[in-house]
């Protein structure tokens, strides 16, 4: 007597993963998108940090660097992934150590300041992880 198999058949792994280009570049997009966001909102209401504000040169710059990276990413070069694992963690040392000490005052502490702090800097880990990841050559997969 056979017994008949009746379970779903598994899809190939090919079909269900997700490339890192595509991942790391909407999360830089998002991070990117939230603090240019938050760059605006502060600077018209006024509570802004100077020098930094949304009609800056350097924040102009700042944007149009980062997003250029963000956009240079979805080409999946070994060499843009490298540029990324050394500026990723740059970034994150400034959001953690430097901006709350220097730039994110008590008057910038406003309940979206503390908002889009936390998911800028959120997005930006999850980015830096998933970039390592690609570098070790990891399979991303749901």
């Amino acid at each position: 007597m056979t017994s008949t198999d009746t379970r779903t058949p598994v899809r190939p792994a090919t079909s269900a993963t997700s490339r890192y280009a595509t991942q790391v570049s909407g999360l830089m997009l998002a991070a990117l998108g939230l603090s240019a966001f938050y760059t605006v909102w502060s600077t018209a209401t006024g509570v802004v940090t100077e020098g930094f504000t949304a009609t800056s040169p350097l924040a102009l710059a700042f944007y149009a660097v980062l997003t250029g990276v963000a956009l240079l990413v979805r080409s999946d070069r070994t060499a843009v992934w490298w540029v990324l694992a050394a500026l990723l963690p740059l970034l994150l040392l400034v959001g953690y150590f430097v901006y709350p000490e220097t730039d994110f005052t008590p008057e910038q502490q406003t309940p979206f300041g503390w908002f889009e702090n936390g998911v800028y800097l959120g997005l930006l880990t999850v980015a830096f992880y998933l970039t390592v990841q690609r570098l070790r050559r990891r399979r991303l997969e749901p």
